[in-house]
Parts: structure tokens; sequence; C-alpha cells
């Protein structure tokens, strides 16, 4: 069955770590609260965490009784992927520090969207540039599978990124690698701006590692729009014609977290029941 949670990033905008922890453990039991099974945290947030401040974050984590199962927001701006100014052996320390961070928290799928930083320069050829993506993804895989943890491709739209767009795309870069650690989003939002079909999920059960979702039109939370629940009802039914069991975050931007919470969250639950009665 799967897991519903929700993307949160409660740093404070000062920086305190330790307005950090404690705005932490308030939302997550805001998503207790409100009935998720977990949270989703910015891996850039947490590779930037001191040091010394990390145990009291997976304490405050730990007491909550929602674990954080994933993180997204991976690659910063500042660490190019692609072109002439990216440099491996950085890829390689910030993935190491990154993804050791999430393992720590207890995260095992972390999302790469992160479309500045995989960026594709004016000029430079897309083959060299889908090469050096899948490079980082080698980096990843090597860091991954001694830590447990799974990265997956996000497909953006193209107002956020100028490759890997669509889900097929996503999942082509994956075959082509065949890395056991490197696996695919679905992201209902991404899907519906690029007027991908939900059908592409039929062939991508084998890779889907985690999806995301959101109110097509607006990124707003599910439920916000009444249409919402007849758009991811289509989307669910093809995860479950898939078998799919993993987590569904919800992205989004939210007004009133805590009261659009349960209503987002009943969206969810309503879409599921109304995909499996379509089956």
């Amino acid at each position: 069955m799967v897991k519903w949670g929700c993307c949160i990033s409660p740093w404070s905008v000062g920086g305190d770590p330790d307005a950090t922890v404690a705005r932490t453990a308030a939302m997550l039991a805001q998503l207790a609260d409100a009935g998720f099974a977990y949270a989703e945290l910015p891996a850039t947030s947490l590779a930037q965490m001191p040091a010394e401040a990390m145990p009291e974050l997976v304490r405050a984590v730990e007491q909550s009784g929602t674990p954080v199962l994933a993180c997204n927001s991976f690659v910063p701006a500042t660490i190019p992927l692609v072109g002439p100014q990216r440099d491996l052996e950085q890829i390689r320390d910030y993935v190491t520090l990154a993804l050791g961070r999430c393992a720590q928290m207890g995260v095992r799928t972390v999302v790469f969207g992160s479309g500045t930083a995989r960026r594709v320069p004016d000029g430079l050829d897309r083959a060299v540039a889908l090469r050096q993506i899948g490079e980082f993804l080698g980096v990843c895989n090597d860091v991954g599978a001694r830590i447990g943890v799974d990265t997956v491709i996000e497909p953006l739209r193209k107002a956020e990124s100028n490759v890997i767009n669509r889900v097929a795309e996503a999942a082509d870069l994956a075959r082509g690698l065949n890395l056991p650690h490197i696996r695919v989003l679905a992201d209902s939002y991404h899907m519906a701006a690029e007027r991908e079909a939900y059908a592409v999920l039929d062939g991508v059960a084998d890779l889907l590692g985690h999806v995301h979702v959101a109110n097509a039109r607006e990124r707003r939370y599910p439920g916000h729009d009444p249409r919402d629940v007849d758009d991811l009802a289509d989307m669910f039914g093809h995860l479950q014609r898939g078998g799919y069991g993993g987590g569904v975050s919800i992205e989004c931007r939210f007004d009133s977290f805590v009261e659009e919470l349960p209503r987002a969250l009943d969206t969810l639950r309503d879409a599921w029941k109304g995909a499996a009665g379509r089956a």
C-alpha cells in the first residue's frame, strides 16, 4: 500500500539551527495530526546544517514519530553538474555529504530535480550533457549502494529545466545506465505542464521509485480545485495497475499549512479509492 507524505522546508530564515530543529519538530507533529505517514525534507538544507546540530535534528525526528523517508532539492545551483564549470571531485564530495546526511535521518529516497544545477549551457551538445548527468548519477549510485539510499530522477517542466522534462526521458536515461540505486520519479504537476499522459507510467513500473503530487493548474494543495480528485484518480489508476506501493509526497505551495493538510490528504485518499473503483 502507498504511503502518504508531504514535502516540508522547516529551515529558519536566519539559519539558526535551534530554530530549525524546533520548527522541524512542530511541522512533523502537524503532519502526524493530519494523518500523514512521513515527511520529505530538502537535502540541500541538510547538507548545509552544522555538523554539531545534526544529532539534535535526528533526535527531534525520532521523538516525533513521523519518519523522514525522502528528501528533495538535492543539488544546489552553486554546484553545476553539466558543462565546463563542473568539478567531479566537488560533486563527489557533495554527494557523499548530502546522501550521508540523508541516511542519518533515515531517508531511503533522494529526489534529483535540481533544475539549475543540471541546466545544459548554451552550445553544449545534448549527448555530452546527458553523459555528464549519467556520471553524476553513477556517483550517486556508488554512494547510495554503501549507505542504502536510492536516487530518483525527477522530470521537470521546461520552465524549470532544459533537460529531462518527461517521465519517458528519465526512464530512458535510467534504463541506459542500468544502475541498481538509480530510479525514476513521476510528478503529477510536471506531467500536466508537459502534457505527458499518465499512460506512460504503465511502461515504467519497474523503475518507479517515488511520486510527487499537487494541484495540476496552480501547484496548490491537492483538493484546491474540485477537479483534483479526478485528475489524480487517473494517475493513481496507472500506479495501481503497475503495483506501485512506495511514497506519494505532496509537493506544493500551501497558504495555510495546518488547515489545508487534512483536506489534501482526504483528496489523495478519495482519488486512490476512485482509481480502484475504475479498475
